[in-house]
């Protein structure tokens, strides 16, 4: 069996005590009779390489794994004629002398204000689109369906992992219709800006929601990065897995179950286990989410395997180390992640 830990590593190698021992003893002594083997390749590419490449952009395969119904394999799959875009509210803020991209995080909207926001501005989008649409699937994961084609066609939308907690400058979309897309992303702060929603956040000393942040119209990874040793015949992912990793399984039609923690009376015995939790509160840098949740991975999952995993994937946004427990370190004493990691 092995195991696929997204954002475990945190993005600041150097910084210490951010996972002590105590807050995963399991890891840390599975890590300690481990041989470390780092890697310059993402979390998308280690699945890539269990799972296969799908034939689908990373927008298809969330929009699909929005509609699958948990406790089953597959589930029906529609989308509007055209593009579809992720399209997720984000804030943006000023830092020094450029803005800086930012994921809502627990500071999301309720579900009513982000139906609001996306009603309101579909309404501006189809004054230049007639059947586009903003979909809210949660406050925090919106979709921008019904665009033409060709609206996208030769141009690249930095995915939302690689963009979080960066310069806004640094991570607009680039390419043939690039300029186009960036005239309507600045009207759309606009309006988003003079929002009375936004205006009662502010006073209520939340972050204004006054940007959308488009991606998603790119493959989940390169379709030459890895082909697969061997499909798995049963995955286990967390309860609240990102709705690409659901939709990639699904795609390649791989067997997945659900999991709030490891099931102990499960007819399943997985060969793979992906483990997301840590992701999106390494991406926004948010140190007290990202330990919690470590805690959490501890207490429901690591604590209860029946065996330590073969291979342990430790991943960050563009790099990856390679855990493998072996014999001959049995009796090696419990390393931390911020140690596994130097």
């Amino acid at each position: 069996m092995e195991l696929i830990l997204p954002g475990a590593l945190w993005p600041n190698p150097n910084a210490t005590a951010f996972a002590p021992i105590e807050s995963h003893p399991t890891l840390a002594r599975w890590l300690g009779k481990s041989v470390r083997t780092p890697h310059a390749r993402s979390y998308q590419e280690i699945v890539a390489d269990r799972i296969g490449v799908p034939a689908h952009t990373t927008a298809e395969l969330r929009w699909r794994g929005e509609a699958l119904d948990r406790a089953r394999t597959i589930a029906p799959f529609s989308a509007d004629s055209g593009t579809i875009l992720c399209a997720n509210p984000v804030h943006l803020y000023l830092a020094r002398d450029h803005l800086v991209v930012t994921e809502l995080g627990e500071t999301a909207p309720h579900r009513e204000e982000a139906e609001q926001l996306a009603a309101e501005l579909t309404a501006l989008i189809r004054t230049e689109w007639p059947q586009a649409a903003l979909r809210v699937a949660t406050p925090t994961r919106w979709y921008l369906t019904g665009i033409p084609s060709d609206a996208c066609a030769n141009t690249t939308f930095t995915p939302l992992a690689e963009a979080s907690s960066r310069p806004y400058a640094e991570v607009l979309p680039h390419g043939a219709h690039a300029r186009a897309w960036l005239r309507r992303m600045n009207e759309w702060q606009v309006f988003l800006a003079n929002h009375p929603i936004n205006r009662a956040r502010e006073q209520q000393g939340l972050p204004p929601i006054n940007a959308l942040w488009l991606w998603g119209n790119h493959p989940v990874t390169s379709p030459n990065s890895a082909k697969p040793r061997s499909q798995p015949l049963h995955v286990f992912v967390n309860d609240d897995a990102d709705p690409i990793l659901l939709g990639w399984l699904a795609a390649q039609r791989i067997p997945f179950t659900c999991h709030r923690s490891w099931p102990t009376a499960s007819t399943h015995r997985p060969d793979l286990v992906i483990l997301d939790t840590l992701a999106e509160a390494a991406r926004r840098l948010d140190w007290h989410t990202w330990q919690h949740a470590l805690s959490d991975l501890e207490t429901h999952w690591f604590s209860r395997f029946p065996r330590p995993p073969r291979v342990i994937h430790l991943a960050a946004t563009r790099a990856a180390i390679t855990a493998t427990p072996v014999w001959w370190r049995w009796f090696a004493k419990p390393v931390s992640l911020e140690r596994f990691n130097r």
